[in-house]
């Protein structure tokens, strides 16, 4: 009996399910260091950077940073204090 593998070898996985790979919205991008929304807007409308869209909802994959010029500037917990207020 021979068993089909649906997933690549360069998939990452847990236990055979893929793993959700992390989305970051703008504004969590903003307050990373990115840079502006409107800069990151214009990134995106470039093609600079890829995208997924959940309506209005624009969200950028963590494997998809580095396609950004700018170096983030704060730590993640910083950027959530400075969201969550």
């Amino acid at each position: 009996m021979s068993t089909t593998t649906f997933l690549s070898s360069e998939t990452p996985t847990d236990f055979g399910v893929p793993v959700a790979e992390r989305l970051y919205s703008l504004k969590e991008l903003t307050a990373l260091g990115y840079g502006a929304e409107p800069t990151l807007r214009k990134y995106i409308r470039e093609g600079r950077v890829p995208v997924i869209r959940f309506g209005r909802t624009i969200k950028v994959r963590a494997s998809d940073l580095q396609l950004f010029e700018a170096p983030p500037k704060v730590t993640e917990s910083e950027a959530d204090q400075h969201i969550r207020g």
